[in-house]
């Protein structure tokens, strides 16, 4: 039995060991839990101290600033307070100088009156006598202005003469200048189809001197004993070129390159609304850059990177606020629109800069406009975040948000061709006017190949392209157009012609004037014998849009659009009145066409 409580009482004490420790390993765990409770709530008082103590601390700075700006307000009253004392005591000071001087008028004109009552017997002697002399010198100058009528006469009928003479002799000089620009251009068509012979010529004998290599080459072969199969199997396939191929074709827009054996792009031709355009990488001297070149709409313009965006340009970016104190601030970021994907950047070296951050337009679930807030601003709302953008015109936050819109509804086919069409001059780094330049010449150097001159009238720009195909390609499209002239006799009888502002990426004045044969012509000036900047056809297909109140507002003017069969133009007008005329006009001469059958009716 005493074995027995001494087992027994071995186990009890083992068990009471074991709860006790599980007791103390449950108490200590307990402790440790409570201090990290503790030590947190200790971290998060003192962050909270911190904040509120850098905040504070804003408060005082911003106190201590307005004190500093209110001492200034007050320094200013004070300075202001005492000129306006110093001005009434100058005030004061002049009001005493101007009654002592009224006073010693006041005795000198008693001291004039008896000075004249005394001088008053005297002039009437006097007065007689200059009446008399008054009379014989009135007499003596009618004699001369009779004389000098007649000479003035005489002098007027001379100079009429002399005008009458003058614009006969400006007549017969334009007819004379009229016959050389006449005479200049019947030359420069001899001058190119003689380069066209010569060109021609030099081609069929590059061909005859090819065909005697084929003979050579083919003598030599039977000489050494070659079968002629064999020998052209040695020949590596990847290398053969034909001459045909080695040359610039002319229907292509690629250069043959003999170190990579391939063909190249050397300036690209593409088509924008019906017009041609030249594009291509080509360098300035000066600052020995390379710049993407672009000629569209009669302006030549040159941009840092290759405008292959559907649009792009500088807006504000309202920031996140995920930073310490949650501030949310308006920084300018360079959008660049490709494809669906907007993409900003901290500068307009779209080539050394990196993107800042990305806007997938498929996940735009609305655009919302927020002019109420901040001006010209709008916003895309996505399913992580709304971003919040500003441009700097009304004008242009409505483009962002009108191809933003387009663009979303398009599939990716005709997304991709809008990247090729869109090119706007707000984003170069230069552009020239066509209208401006004086000449464009070759300045073809040893150290300087390839290059050109752009003359015009207050500067000289220098860019040297990629091959000498470029650069006469260059010189081509940039050399002043030599325009035709109107015809005098439709042009005398118009129906209607005036001023008008035609609208585009540059707004030009143009007189325009509307024939009788249904043909709208504009020129740069009144005179219609200079030669026509353009022409647009009317048939019974234009039709005539008109002018709304949202126009006016924005351009200033009264714009209508007329509808053609090539192009759509934006006409402004200055008044009302004028753009009534102008669309009446347009609408008559529009229905008194041919009727054309279309091929629905058909």
């Amino acid at each position: 039995d005493n074995a027995l409580r001494d087992v027994c009482r071995i186990i009890y004490y083992f068990i009471l060991t074991v709860v006790t420790r599980m007791r103390f390993l449950k108490t200590k765990l307990l402790i440790i839990q409570a201090q990290k409770y503790c030590k947190g709530f200790i971290y998060r008082r003192r962050y909270l101290k911190y904040r509120t103590a850098a905040i504070i601390i804003q408060k005082y700075e911003r106190a201590r600033q307005a004190r500093k700006l209110y001492a200034v307000l007050l320094e200013q009253k004070r300075i202001e307070e005492e000129r306006r004392r110093e001005e009434e005591r100058r005030r004061e000071e002049e009001r005493k100088r101007e009654l002592e001087r009224l006073e010693r008028e006041m005795k000198e004109r008693e001291a004039e009156e008896m000075r004249r009552r005394l001088e008053e017997e005297e002039r009437r002697k006097k007065q007689e006598e200059e009446a008399r002399k008054k009379l014989e010198e009135e007499e003596r100058q009618a004699a001369v202005a009779r004389a000098l009528e007649l000479q003035h006469q005489e002098e007027e009928r001379r100079r009429v003469e002399e005008e009458r003479r003058r614009l006969e002799e400006e007549e017969r000089i334009k007819r004379i200048e009229l016959q050389r620009l006449q005479e200049e251009a019947e030359k420069a068509i001899l001058e190119r189809e003689e380069e066209e012979a010569r060109l021609k010529r030099e081609a069929d004998d590059a061909f005859a001197i090819i065909g005697d290599l084929d003979s050579a080459l083919k003598a030599f072969q039977g000489a050494l004993g070659l079968d002629e199969n064999e020998f052209e199997e040695d020949e590596d396939d990847e290398y053969e070129i034909e001459y045909e191929d080695m040359i610039l074709r002319e229907d292509e827009t690629e250069v043959f390159d003999p170190h990579s054996r391939k063909f190249k792009p050397d300036g690209q031709l593409m088509t924008f609304d019906d017009e041609q355009s030249l594009e291509g990488y080509l360098f300035m001297k000066g600052n020995k850059r390379r710049y993407w070149c672009v000629i569209k709409d009669d302006l030549f313009m040159y941009f840092n990177t290759k405008q292959d965006a559907i649009k792009q340009g500088w807006l504000k970016k309202k920031s996140s606020g995920s930073g310490t104190l949650g501030r949310r601030n308006w920084k300018p970021r360079y959008f660049v629109l490709r494809g669906k994907t907007i993409t900003y950047y901290s500068e307009d070296d779209l080539e050394n800069a990196k993107p800042q951050g990305v806007i997938e337009l498929n996940d735009v679930t609305g655009i919302i406009d927020e002019g109420g807030s901040r001006e010209h601003s709008f916003g895309l709302i996505t399913s992580a975040r709304t971003y919040h953008l500003t441009a700097d015109t009304d004008e242009d936050r409505r483009e962002w948000v009108e191809v933003i819109k387009r663009v979303r509804g398009l599939p990716e086919a005709k997304v991709k061709s809008l990247m090729v069409h869109e090119v706007d001059p707000r984003n170069a780094q230069g552009t020239i006017d066509l209208d401006s330049i004086d000449s464009v010449t070759a300045d073809d150097q040893e150290r300087r190949p390839n290059a050109f001159a752009i003359i015009t009238a207050g500067r000289v720009f220098t860019f040297i392209s990629e091959s000498p195909a470029s650069m006469h390609r260059w010189i081509g499209s940039l050399s002043p157009k030599k325009y035709t002239m109107g015809d005098q006799e439709a042009l005398a009888n118009c129906q209607h012609k005036g001023w008008l502002i035609k609208e585009g990426k540059i707004r030009r004045k143009r007189f325009f004037v509307l024939t009788d044969s249904n043909q709208i012509q504009y020129f740069r000036s009144e005179d219609t014998r200079q030669p026509i900047v353009g022409s647009v056809p009317l048939n019974c297909l234009c039709a005539i849009d008109t002018f709304s109140v949202e126009d006016v507002n924005k351009t200033g003017g009264y714009t209508f659009k007329l509808h053609s069969r090539k192009a759509t133009y934006l006409l402004t007008a200055k008044t009302a009145d004028e753009a009534n005329e102008w669309m009446i006009s347009l609408q008559y001469a529009i229905d008194s066409c041919t009727p054309i059958q279309t091929m629905t009716e058909r």
